[in-house]
């Protein structure tokens, strides 16, 4: 079973688990606080919780994005996905799943390349 556990650190360390797709990898936690997480297995998934598991969206990722490595939720409400597969990318997706941008492409160490994109973070900029 692929679950996510929630510790609680205020003294009691009760824990708190909820499932999610199968395979999940890169979790992240949006503006609002919910928990951000990338699946892959029959479907590629971005799915978004609650702090208590409950399932707020489920987007179905598309355009060759099949196994994703992390995400982070924009102030736009699109998304940043970085992938690795037959192309190592990082891609812009929109709230429905869709790629609108992306950098990227053969995995390498040259200048417009990357190898296995992971750990997300952004600024402002």
């Amino acid at each position: 079973m692929c679950s996510i556990h929630r510790v609680e650190l205020s003294g009691s360390d009760a824990v708190m688990k909820w499932s999610v797709a199968r395979r999940p990898a890169g979790l992240s936690v949006n503006s609002e606080h919910n928990l951000i997480v990338v699946t892959h297995a029959e479907r590629t998934n971005l799915q978004i919780f609650t702090t208590l598991g409950t399932l707020l969206k489920d987007i179905e990722l598309r355009d060759a994005i099949v196994y994703p490595l992390h995400a982070l939720q924009l102030p736009t409400g699109q998304f940043l996905v970085s992938h690795a597969d037959s192309l190592h990318r990082v891609c812009l997706v929109g709230v429905h799943g869709a790629v609108i941008r992306s950098y990227g492409g053969q995995a390498g160490s040259k200048l417009t390349q990357l190898n296995e994109p992971r750990g997300l973070a952004v600024d402002r900029e």
